[in-house]
C-alpha cells in the first residue's frame, strides 16, 4: 500500500512538474503564458518562473485537494491499480482520436452554415505547448477537483436535510457521479464561450449564430463528458490522456496538416 501510494505521490510530481514547464514555455508564445504575459512582467525569465510557479502551486494544491475528496468519496484517483496495462494506455487514445474525429466531421458539416466558418486553430508551435498545458490544467480543474467537490456538496446537502443516513458513502457518491459529471461539464463549457467571445472579440453570445453556439456546446459537452467517463474508469491520467489525444487530432493534424 505505501509502495502504491509513493508511486502515485511521484506520478502527481511528474505531472505537475510538465505542467509547470508547458506553462512556463506557453510565456514566450504571442498569446501569452497561462496566468500573466510578457507584457505585465517585462523581464521574460520572471514571467516564465512566475507561470512554471503559479501552475504547479496552484493546481497542485487544486488536485490534492481533489484526491483527497476523491479518496473520501471512494472514487477513483491518479489510475487503476494495474497501471502498465496496454488498455489504460490505448483506451483514452482510442476514444480521444474518434472524439476528434467527431469534431472534424462537426466542423465540416456547419462551417459553411453560420458566419465563423472553420474553427480557427493555433499555429503547430503554440497548439503543441498550450494543448499540452490544457490537457493536464483542464482536467486537473474540471475532473480531478470539481465532480468530487461538487459531489462533496451534494453529500454535506444530503446531510443537512437528513437525507444521507439512508446510503453508504460509495453508493451514493456513485449515483451522484453523473450529476457532478454534467455539472462541471456546463462549467467546462461556459469557460470556453468565455475565451471564445474573447478569442473573436464579441461582446455578448447575442452576436453569434445559433449554430455556432450548439457547436461550441456539442464539441465542449462531449469532451467534458467522455473525459469524466475515462475518469471513472481508469482515474485522472485516463482522462488527461484522452483530452491529449484529441488536441493531436483535432488541432495538430487537421488544423495544421490538412485543414491549412
Amino acid at each position: 500500500m505505501a509502495e502504491e501510494t509513493n508511486r502515485a505521490f511521484k506520478s502527481y510530481l511528474a505531472l505537475l512538474l510538465v505542467l509547470a514547464v508547458f506553462s512556463g514555455l506557453s510565456t514566450l508564445l504571442p498569446e501569452g503564458g497561462h496566468f500573466i504575459t510578457g507584457e505585465i512582467i517585462q523581464v521574460e525569465p520572471l514571467a516564465v518562473i512566475f507561470n512554471m510557479a503559479a501552475s504547479f502551486i496552484l493546481y497542485g494544491i487544486l488536485g490534492l485537494f481533489g484526491l483527497r475528496l476523491a479518496g473520501e468519496m471512494e472514487l477513483p484517483r491518479l489510475y487503476p491499480g494495474e497501471y502498465f496495462d496496454l488498455r489504460f494506455i490505448l483506451e483514452p487514445a482510442v476514444f480521444g482520436i474518434i472524439l476528434g474525429v467527431f469534431y472534424i466531421l462537426l466542423d465540416i458539416t456547419l462551417a459553411p452554415l453560420h458566419e465563423l466558418g472553420h474553427l480557427p486553430h493555433p499555429e503547430l508551435s503554440v497548439a503543441v505547448i498550450s494543448g499540452v498545458a490544457s490537457a493536464i490544467s483542464a482536467e486537473l480543474m474540471y475532473r480531478l477537483f470539481l465532480i468530487p467537490f461538487i459531489i462533496y456538496l451534494i453529500i454535506s446537502l444530503m446531510k443537512f436535510f437528513g437525507k444521507y443516513e439512508f446510503f453508504s458513502r460509495r453508493k451514493v457518491s456513485g449515483r451522484l457521479f453523473w450529476t457532478a459529471a454534467l455539472l462541471a461539464a456546463v462549467i467546462f463549457t461556459a469557460g470556453h464561450f468565455y475565451r471564445l467571445l474573447s478569442a473573436l472579440e464579441t461582446a455578448s453570445l447575442a452576436e453569434m449564430s445559433d449554430l455556432l453556439i450548439l457547436k461550441i456546446i456539442l464539441m465542449n459537452l462531449s469532451l467534458a463528458l467522455l473525459a469524466a467517463w475515462q475518469y471513472k474508469r481508469h482515474g485522472f491520467l485516463a482522462a488527461v490522456l484522452l483530452h491529449f489525444w484529441l488536441i493531436v487530432s483535432w488541432n495538430i493534424v487537421w488544423g495544421n496538416f490538412i485543414l491549412n
